[in-house]
């Protein structure tokens, strides 16, 4: 385990102990600890849930999935993947994704250059260990997305909205 300033990093094989938009959300290596080069966090999104479709004007991504079955969609196209598939989602192309398996998918997102960790600082919320699944998403929530989405660089597009 990586360690900066005294502090643990977060283990990719433990349970996310925060959220975004009722997704559970790790920072595994900070931009830094890179430089800025990239972050890497973990997610594990249940069953039906997915962020918005948006859109990154600053950074490419990169999903590598540990477990469950996700639809990522990739401008106009949608993807199905699985445990060991890997998938690029490079800037400025409209995306989204969505566990359509029956339990908990999980997968590592690595963001180049390493920049988000604080947008999703502006919305995260603590996921409880007694908590079988991530919060709810609230109205707060949305809010705040909205309002941190811009200063970052992040679309947020209405579903079928084209790229």
């Amino acid at each position: 385990m990586m360690k900066t300033s005294g502090q643990p990093a977060a283990s990719a094989l433990e349970r996310p102990r925060e959220s975004v938009l009722g997704i559970g959300y790790a920072l595994l290596v900070s931009a830094e600890q890179t430089g800025g080069a990239y972050e890497v966090m973990k997610f594990v999104v249940p069953a039906g849930n997915g962020p918005p479709p948006h859109r990154h004007a600053r950074e490419d991504e990169c999903f590598y999935l540990l477990d469950g079955e996700f639809e990522i969609t990739l401008g106009d196209r949608a993807l199905r993947a699985r445990a060991g598939d890997c998938i690029h989602l490079p800037r400025g192309v409209p995306h989204a994704f969505q566990n359509v398996g029956e339990s908990l998918g999980s997968f590592l997102c690595w963001v180049v250059p390493g920049n988000l960790s604080g947008f999703f600082d502006a919305f995260k919320r603590d996921w409880p260990a007694d908590m079988p699944h991530p919060p709810a998403v609230t109205g707060d929530d949305v809010a705040n997305l909205l309002a941190a989405a811009e200063k970052y660089g992040i679309e947020i597009l209405a579903a079928g909205e084209p790229g």
